[in-house]
């Protein structure tokens, strides 16, 4: 059975969009979209008109004048009502004489647009020293997956009221991606940046230890003795994923690095080789972690993509999608998107708060990009980011305990699982120098394989 979707006759493509991401990526059913002379929303069987549900049409209200500066934020006291949403049945519509239309008091298609889109960051001049939106100025706590919830709330009344649909089961899935900003504490390090190490491990960690070992360190690793850099995690955490049946994901910067923002290693660089044959022939992923300047400038962000398909084609290595995630987490709604798409990125995994772990976009479910400037559904898929262990961890931002950071993980990976979405995970390889920090990393391991099994409590053996 096909369901037709009656919307006001304005912004078509963005209607068309929040339609196929609710139809389609969400619920999995056929749908046809119908534009007219109307101020709500209306939904029925094709070719049936007698059962139908009736939906508020509030972000989209505006029209195209102005758009998208008079979109309208959905309203939050809608979404503390997605569970009494969800619970509603046929019998609790109102009949008429020759027809029955449930009403469904949430706006979803526009609910789900704004947070996909971002329209709250679109709208907002805020931004940090790195031009993010910051998560402590978002009207939303992003604490729960909203869209998610509210698809669903939506799809059970149109069981309810067409009892022959079949929605489609989502499935957990436990991501865990590396961003590799240093490869190495200490093979590309210049001696004045091994001084600063040292101060930074006495003064701000009080590893004096550490910081006593490190010329004599760094003088075996340079002679090729790479294991002994603390920052080569690489085989502890492709073993750790292996045990639990994961693939990592590592995101190569394939700037000119110069040892600022962008990190002190060059991707073709022999040693960087070894290292990207060592991932794949382990079975793990290969992506591009965009240099600073990229998340705002296409031709900087293709040459990057160049750069790493020369790297891996002349390593044998296919490439057979580029994954992407912008380095510090750079992200521009007006303008990032076109960029992916421009430098053909086919997956990103960039839209996590840098400030915040949780669901910036509402969501742990991938879904397709939509550029909002040019008003066009975008091919790169979205993965969102859900936590990174420098936002648990580092004072100016949530500044937790490692056990803290645990419970956080556990908390959010429990909310994923319960829409059974994909808990994305960042943890850098060089924020695994201690041996706590690598117990942290291993139960959110350990509480991802609990997750995918519903038999087991997630909280069980994982605090």
């Amino acid at each position: 059975m096909s369901l037709v979707v009656r919307f006001p006759d304005s912004l078509r493509p963005e209607r068309t969009y929040a339609a196929s991401v609710v139809f389609d990526a969400h619920l999995g059913l056929p749908h046809e979209v119908v534009f007219e002379n109307r101020r709500d929303i209306l939904m029925h069987a094709a070719g049936d008109l007698k059962r139908t549900v009736q939906l508020p049409d509030l972000v989209f209200a505006a029209g195209d004048q102005d758009w998208p500066a008079r979109a309208v934020r959905p309203a939050t006291i809608l979404m503390d009502a997605i569970a009494e949403l969800g619970d509603r049945k046929a019998n609790d519509a109102t009949f008429g004489e020759a027809t029955q239309t449930a009403l469904f008091d949430a706006d979803v298609f526009g609910t789900v647009f704004w947070y996909l889109t971002r329209l709250e960051e679109v709208q907002s001049p805020d931004r940090d020293q790195h031009g993010r939106f910051p998560a402590s100025d978002s009207r939303d706590e992003n604490q729960r997956p909203y869209v998610d919830e509210l698809v669903d709330a939506l799809g059970r009344v149109l069981v309810s009221v067409w009892p022959t649909l079949q929605l489609r089961r989502h499935k957990f899935e436990f991501v865990a991606t590396h961003d590799v900003d240093r490869p190495y504490k200490h093979l590309f390090q210049s001696p004045i940046r091994l001084l600063r190490s040292m101060a930074r491990d006495v003064l701000r960690e009080g590893h004096i230890a550490r910081a006593l070992r490190s010329p004599l360190v760094r003088s075996r690793v340079r002679r090729g003795h790479l294991h002994l850099d603390p920052f080569d995690t690489f085989d502890w955490l492709m073993n750790q994923s292996e045990r639990q049946g994961i693939q990592s994901v590592f995101y190569f910067i394939c700037a000119n690095a110069t040892g600022g923002i962008d990190g002190d290693y060059r991707i073709d660089d022999p040693r960087m080789r070894a290292l990207l044959r060592r991932v794949h022939v382990r079975g793990h992923g290969i992506g591009l972690h965009g240099s600073y300047r990229s998340a705002l400038d296409s031709a900087v962000l293709a040459g990057e993509v160049r750069t790493l398909r020369r790297v891996c084609e002349s390593e044998r290595i296919p490439l057979d999608r580029v994954r992407g995630r912008q380095h510090v987490l750079r992200f521009e709604p007006s303008r990032t998107v076109s960029v992916w798409a421009e430098a053909q990125i086919d997956e990103d995994s960039t839209l996590g708060h840098a400030g915040r772990a949780g669901f910036r976009c509402g969501t742990c479910r991938p879904f397709s990009l939509f550029d909002v400037p040019n008003r066009k559904v975008t091919g790169v898929m979205e993965r969102p980011l859900i936590a990174m262990e420098g936002t648990l961890l580092e004072p100016r931002y949530e500044g937790l305990s490692l056990a803290g950071a645990s419970l956080r993980i556990n908390e959010l990976m429990r909310r994923c699982q319960m829409v059974g979405g994909s808990f994305v995970l960042l943890w850098h390889n060089c924020r695994l120098e201690d041996d706590a920090a690598k117990t942290t990393y291993m139960r959110a391991l350990m509480a991802a394989a609990t997750a995918s099994n519903p038999a087991i409590d997630l909280s069980v053996g994982t605090t």
